[in-house]
């Protein structure tokens, strides 16, 4: 198995809180159909506050999933135990597992 595969292995579906504080429930991976390398995650968000209008169905690629990001959103190519190695200030998984499906008590994590 190669290491791009290894880490789609890697993908639980389930309860993901993304770094600005809000619920999506991620449900599979899809694949391009015109770019076989090109992976992306389907989800939903689960709240409705500040919601657009138009599909609630949402994709993003996986390596935009499974980024490390700064409090402002930037990607972060160097850290380890949740601390940027040039900064020295907190990072965070853009999406965090919490869940293979919804709790009340996950609320208390949304800002």
């Amino acid at each position: 198995m190669d290491l791009q595969n290894r880490k789609l292995d890697s993908f639980r579906p389930g309860i993901y809180l993304h770094y600005k504080g809000d619920l999506y429930e991620a449900d599979h991976l899809m694949r391009d159909a015109n770019d076989n390398s090109r992976v992306g995650v389907h989800y939903i968000g689960l709240g409705t506050n500040g919601a657009k209008d138009g599909p609630r169905h949402m994709i993003r690629t996986w390596e935009d999933w499974t980024v490390i990001v700064h409090k402002d959103g930037t990607i972060c190519d160097r850290h380890r135990d949740s601390i940027c190695l040039d900064t020295k200030n907190p990072v965070t998984p853009r999406f965090r597992y919490l869940g293979p499906f919804y709790k009340t008590e996950m609320l208390n994590l949304v800002s």
